[in-house]
């Protein structure tokens, strides 16, 4: 092989994870897109985490690379708080226009990358 690498190229294109960590707000939310149907990853894209986080933190509790730990009951307990106040209720309270818009934002990103795909 004579071509190598550009790895000052990869470091640019790669995605910059967030410095603190998603707030109880944010898994409710996220819990929420869910419910409606919104892929995980255009949420991690959206959110600036990985997909495992999302699920380890706000839809299941139980991700690959997590072991078990104090964060494992989060998930049931945003379950069962999006159970108990209805997703309509949950999603006016918890739900920002910051976040609706940086899912739209990811979701017509992945519309264009598989149209152009496509040809």
């Amino acid at each position: 092989m004579t071509v190598a690498l550009d790895e000052a190229l990869v470091m640019r294109v790669r995605r910059k994870p967030r410095e603190d960590t998603l707030t109880d707000n944010e898994c409710v939310a996220l819990n929420l897109f869910w419910r409606r149907n919104v892929k995980v990853p255009i949420l991690a894209r959206a959110f600036k985490v990985s997909k495992n986080t999302i699920y380890y933190r706000a839809l299941t509790g139980t991700a690959d690379s997590y072991p078990t730990s104090i964060y494992s009951n989060k998930a049931k307990e945003i379950n069962a708080l999006v159970d108990k106040l209805g997703p309509a209720a949950a999603w006016k309270k918890y739900v920002t226009d910051d976040m609706v818009i940086a899912v739209n934002a990811e979701m017509e990103a992945e519309l264009e990358r598989r149209n152009a795909d496509r040809g």
